[in-house]
């Protein structure tokens, strides 16, 4: 019975060594996954302030679109306006015209179809 202890002994070692390597790599493997988890947590923190940062920069190019927009509205308002102002000042007649008009007017309604007054 004592060669058989003998003889276990080597495979008793090798038992050992088996356990001892197992339970190593079990811990390997948890500070693996510890570490794992905690550079997920880093990329998920950057990728927050990534998201952020990239928000806050859509946000900005927004307001500088609509405020350009709204000055180049505002110009083609601007530009409209003075156009039409220009085309009333135009169709509008002047007094001096408008008083001839007149003038000629009374005239044929006075006279008939005479052109000149009466001397």
């Amino acid at each position: 019975m004592e060669q058989d202890t003998d003889n276990n002994a080597p495979a008793g070692q090798a038992i050992t060594r088996v356990l001892a390597t197992e339970r190593e790599a079990q811990a390997q493997v948890k500070q693996c996954r510890e570490e794992a988890a905690q550079q997920l947590k880093q990329a998920r923190l950057h990728a927050a302030r990534v998201r952020q940062r990239t928000d806050h920069r859509i946000t900005r190019i927004h307001r500088l679109c609509l405020a350009a927009s709204r000055r180049e509205l505002d110009a083609l308002r601007r530009e409209r306006h003075e156009a039409l102002m220009e085309r009333l000042e135009r169709l509008q007649p002047d007094e001096e015209r408008l008083e001839q008009a007149a003038q000629r007017l009374a005239m044929e309604l006075i006279m008939g179809e005479a052109k000149e007054p009466p001397p």
